[in-house]
């Protein structure tokens, strides 16, 4: 992508009301350091060579007479080609996922509360937190409304459990996006290079991205945010992203079609229909016939959400392993080889092993739930916008309504009319099912400038599957501030089957 080295921010993120720009950009800590980059202490899978670095940020960014601060994980990966022309951070998204593990799957993220950075976790083990996971599950089962109020006790008793975790600690309080923006610029700043923001951000990458360039529009240089999240759903409305799923149909629908015109030889599911409006119908009607009879292999018992679950990791993973998924699928309709489905499953799905995930989004929320019929409306519109889907993600409608902490600052403001210093380019998948194009629409509106990319595929990001249309338009971005014609829609060169 040209001669600019990318630093990877390791798993990080703290947290009053930021209004675009509430508190001042100064204290202790601003403008005055370097980052002293060192030998990494994991092992490097990647093609470049990489070093790190720990680096010093205000705790708590309310408090600028404090000098408390917290150390960040910094990672950084040379440009393959010099001399370097800048540095680019990175997210790739969670939020709350380990850096490292990402960087060697080509990836790294940036936030606090999160890897080995003032973690958030509401239990002692993993066996306590499974016991509650299995007690309070996100199932439904029966007439929703007898489902939606037992959801929504689960997990009013899930926040109290992580309340009196840390009842008297202020680190429910210190783990929220507008924090990790300021952190993104102590980092520009200490990189001592000509003090702005070059950024790409994947999916909740892209909230941080608007975030700071929201908070910061005068700092940016070249933003790129790819799997686009609605910023504004995210601080305003219940579950991730209100319209998180609303393309979910339509493409698991492509990816039946794709499946049926590859053939059973390339893809095994298409030996049960010859269409893929028969095969989306026998997927209909086999999630009802796990929900009245379940299946049990060993200890798992294999229900219409275990099917569902199945579908929504094969459109997300676009083509990494799309014959393997559909493999499996096509077993479990058979009712053949199942410990072989009940083992692939496991693995492509490991349980949680941190409350990251609540701890940042429900503490960045502005919302919270008085009763249960606060979240009636938004549940319904997301058990509604997937006909296919509905059940298994709805339940994320009530996982915040009745979070007990607040991040001490949030992004108050409505990411509307905002002039960055260059314009950001957002990019999107035509068949993301977590981040559709809609978003990156939705958001570039409110942003002066901007354009959307969109790459015509499937999977999560555009690095679900390979375009050199889009790499070549991002790099041309990135290198000499070309953006793409307002209305750009790339191809990509491989197929999922």
């Amino acid at each position: 992508m040209g001669p600019l080295k990318c630093i990877i921010l390791a798993t990080i993120t703290s947290t009053a009301i930021a209004n675009p720009l509430l508190l001042p950009h100064n204290g202790p800590h601003a403008n005055a350091r370097t980052i002293e980059w060192g030998p990494c202490n994991f092992i490097n899978n990647g093609p470049s060579p990489i070093a790190c670095a720990t680096f010093a940020v205000p705790l708590d960014y309310t408090e600028p007479n404090s000098h408390e601060t917290l150390n960040l994980s910094l990672i950084r990966s040379n440009a393959l080609i010099g001399p370097s022309k800048g540095s680019i951070l990175f997210n790739f998204g969670g939020p709350g996922g380990e850096a490292v593990q990402s960087l060697n799957a080509g990836a790294g993220k940036f936030h606090k509360g999160t890897g080995n950075t003032m973690l958030f976790s509401c239990y002692d083990n993993q066996t306590e937190r499974d016991l509650i996971s299995a007690k309070y599950p996100d199932k439904i089962v029966g007439p929703l409304d007898m489902v939606i109020p037992d959801l929504f006790a689960g997990r009013q008793a899930v926040s109290n459990i992580c309340e009196q975790r840390y009842n008297g600690s202020r680190n429910g309080t210190l783990i929220g996006t507008a924090f990790v923006a300021r952190d993104m610029i102590e980092v520009v700043d200490a990189l001592n290079e000509d003090g702005l923001l070059r950024y790409w951000g994947f999916s909740y990458g892209t909230v941080l991205g608007a975030t700071v360039a929201a908070m910061f529009p005068e700092r940016v240089n070249r933003v790129v945010l790819d799997g686009v999240a609605n910023a504004h759903n995210y601080y305003h409305h219940f579950g991730i992203d209100l319209d998180e799923f609303v393309t979910d149909d339509a493409a698991l629908r492509a990816v039946l079609a794709e499946c049926v015109a590859a053939g059973p030889d390339r893809c095994s599911l298409a030996s049960l229909n010859s269409t893929a409006a028969e095969l989306e119908a026998t997927l209909i009607r086999e999630i009802a016939t796990l929900k009245r009879s379940p299946v049990v292999v060993g200890g798992t018992v294999i229900d219409g959400q275990y099917l569902q679950g199945m579908l929504f990791n094969l459109l997300k993973n676009g083509l990494r392993t799309e014959p393997e998924r559909m493999y499996y699928i096509n077993a479990l309709l058979k009712r053949e080889n199942l410990t072989e489905v009940v083992a692939f499953t496991a693995q492509q799905n490991p349980p949680d092993e941190s409350e990251n995930l609540l701890g940042i989004k429900c503490g960045d929320l502005f919302r919270r739930a008085e009763t249960v019929e606060d979240v009636v409306p938004e549940f319904m519109y997301i058990y509604n916008s997937t006909k296919i889907l509905g059940e298994l993600v709805a339940p994320y409608a009530v996982h915040c309504s009745r979070w007990p902490f607040a991040a001490k600052e949030r992004y108050a403001g409505d990411f509307m009319n905002v002039k960055t210093r260059y314009p950001i380019l957002f990019v999107a998948n035509t068949y993301d099912p977590v981040t559709p194009v809609l978003n990156a629409r939705n958001m570039s509106v409110g942003f002066e400038g901007s354009v959307v990319l969109e790459q015509n595929g499937f999977g999560h990001c555009s690095t679900a599957q390979s375009s050199g249309c889009t790499e070549s338009a991002i790099a041309a971005y990135f290198t000499n501030g070309t953006l793409p014609a307002p209305g750009a829609v790339c191809p990509v060169e491989s197929k999922l089957f």
